[in-house]
């Protein structure tokens, strides 16, 4: 039987809410924040988390999106492999994750931009993401690379965020 909402708040809700917290706090107000869920049963091969990165976001709240992810991988499960199933199968285990605010951002486009830098300089460290979106669920050729950079350039210099 699945899960309802209310049941996933009834039997995790107060794991849940602590993460979220914490991802809020780290936020500090910011109006984009990019953050990196961590796997904290898996130790980081580079030493840079307190565990394993799996998935890279950005958003406008980070409260509401990291209640979001768990909630929905708990009712929803996922495919194997995918970052709802990874999320239900650590809550379920009693092994919460952990997210890292590693970037703040003053617009969403900033925060898409640094949301793509972070996933390409993780995956280019040998981590393995569970993001979806192409340009950060495979690692960019150089002249992919060239070609988003020069991208950001100009949507940077045509919304005055350089």
């Amino acid at each position: 039987m699945v899960p309802t909402r209310a049941k996933v708040r009834e039997l995790y809700g107060e794991q849940i809410e602590a993460i979220a917290t914490d991802a809020h706090k780290q936020a500090l107000g910011a109006a984009y924040a990019v953050y990196v869920i961590l796997d904290r049963t898996r130790p980081d091969p580079n030493g840079l988390f307190p565990g394993t990165p799996i998935y890279v976001g950005q958003t406008s709240r980070i409260h509401g999106r990291i209640v979001d992810h768990c909630q929905t991988a708990l009712v929803n499960g996922g495919c194997e492999g995918s970052l709802k199933a990874s999320l239900a199968n650590l809550i379920e285990s009693g092994n919460t994750p952990s997210v890292k605010v590693v970037q703040l951002c003053e617009s969403k486009a900033s925060s898409l931009f640094a949301e793509t830098r972070w996933a390409q300089k993780l995956l280019a460290m040998g981590y393995q993401l569970k993001n979806r979106a192409q340009l950060q669920a495979d690692l960019m050729t150089r002249k992919q690379w060239i070609s988003f950079e020069r991208r950001v350039a100009t949507a940077s210099t045509a919304r005055g965020m350089a």
